[in-house]
């Protein structure tokens, strides 16, 4: 509405959710960092378990991600690889792959997947009701789940499209 006024005690109210959210991710610093740290081994494991076994570690569809990646690296379109059916904006983001590191990606996936995890804890800390402790416990539900760990770190960019 125009020319309407904002109530200071809605703001004051905002103003002390959102500080409790950020204080609760300092309480779960820890989490976050254990979580970060796995899902960085298991890239890691990943790279070599690639390079030395037959049966692949890393999703085929991480392969397709890069291939679209190297041609945006060479002025082209990502629809040159064939099978290339994702936004142009994937291949863009993941030309590292092609300058920095193969797993560049992987670590952006997984990077996703550690924001949800944020975005989850600031979401459940502002919610009446939830108390610090169930919302630490469903936030690291999320972090330590073997599924999306596996998920993230194969080269799947499901936690890209979820934020």
């Amino acid at each position: 509405m125009k020319g309407a006024k904002s109530d200071p005690k809605s703001k004051m109210g905002e103003l002390q959710a959102g500080q409790g959210a950020l204080s609760a991710l300092r309480g779960m610093q820890r989490e976050f960092a254990l979580a970060a740290a796995i899902r960085l081994v298991v890239i890691a494991y990943a790279v070599w378990h690639d390079s030395h076994l037959l049966v692949k570690y890393t999703d085929v569809d991480y392969r397709v991600f890069s291939d679209a990646a190297r041609f945006v690296s060479l002025g082209e379109s990502p629809y040159k690889r064939a099978t290339y059916r994702y936004t142009p904006l994937l291949a863009i983001i993941l030309v590292p792959n092609e300058f920095l590191h193969p797993a560049f990606g992987k670590v952006l996936f997984a990077a996703g997947d550690i924001c949800i995890g944020v975005l989850l804890a600031r979401i459940l800390h502002a919610r009446p009701g939830v108390s610090a402790s169930r919302a630490k416990t469903l936030v690291c539900l999320w972090l330590f789940n073997p599924i999306g760990i596996n998920v993230s770190t194969r080269g799947n960019a499901e936690a890209l499209v979820s934020l």
